[in-house]
């Protein structure tokens, strides 16, 4: 089973409607990265796309800037390609309503939820749900509400953060708050978690209290929001998974736009 995994396209960043300036505005590079994970998706013949979230900027758009997105959507719907998408903190944990998004090939996990898929000898079960705040004390109470069979393979799909997760220039490490998940809170019969929320693209490994190791895949943002990411690549991960739950997985670069000028 091949899948295409990305997050954060925060699409609508720096796109104004009405520009007071003639500055160079980079909103648009945002939809064609967006576009570019969509088109390799097909060119690839991936059997599933998954989105961790943050998939608009911000909750309050302008119509123009969601029928943008959504036009891209109903476009890829005709591929055949199921997507996936949770709501992030940026949309607080809600997109905008379409009709489009209730296409059948595209799904959007409004609550805790599960989505099974059997592709080539792997029968998939995905667990999600939108971006939550006191994450720390709900999650176990979340896990309690799955039923999860090994004979499966356990995807966990979020937007949060995971004890150890990596940002900034200073490397700051995430290692306890409400906002962090605990490794000690990960169900064992979790078999790979991808996750968006953390802009840097990182993988981490999680040993559960049975001493099961969990792979966590942040894809990290599409494209650099910040000057705190103007050195980090920019991409979206290809995975493959096989019948024994074994994993291959490539990261692929993205053009990212926003570099470092010194001046002497």
């Amino acid at each position: 089973m091949k899948i295409v995994f990305l997050s954060d396209t925060h699409l609508g960043f720096d796109y104004p409607l009405r520009p007071r300036s003639n500055r160079q505005r980079r909103g648009e590079s945002f939809y064609e990265n967006f576009q570019k994970v969509l088109d390799y998706a097909i060119e690839q013949k991936a059997d599933l796309v998954l989105h961790g979230g943050d998939f608009f900027f911000r909750s309050k758009l302008n119509s123009i800037v969601i029928d943008k997105a959504y036009q891209m959507l109903d476009d890829f719907n005709n591929s055949g390609i199921p997507f996936v998408v949770i709501p992030g903190n940026h949309e607080r944990s809600k997109l905008p309503e379409s009709f489009i998004l209730h296409y059948p090939n595209i799904h959007v996990i409004a609550d805790l939820d599960e989505m099974k898929f059997s592709i080539d000898g792997v029968n998939l079960n995905i667990i999600g749900f939108p971006y939550q705040k006191q994450i720390d004390q709900n999650f176990p109470l979340l896990m309690k509400n799955i039923n999860l069979d090994e004979s499966n393979f356990n995807l966990l799909l979020v937007h949060q953060i995971f004890y150890g997760a990596k940002v900034g220039s200073h490397n700051y490490t995430f290692r306890h708050g409400s906002e962090v998940i605990q490794n000690r809170d990960l169900p064992p019969q979790l078999d790979l978690i991808l996750c968006g929320h953390i802009h840097r693209k990182q993988n981490l490994s999680c040993k559960t209290n049975n001493e099961k190791v969990i792979p966590i895949f942040f894809s990290g943002s599409t494209q650099r929001t910040s000057a705190q990411e103007n050195c980090e690549p920019k991409g979206f991960y290809e995975i493959e998974i096989m019948p024994d739950k074994t994993l291959k997985y490539i990261f692929v670069e993205l053009p990212a736009d926003m570099v470092e000028i010194r001046k002497y």
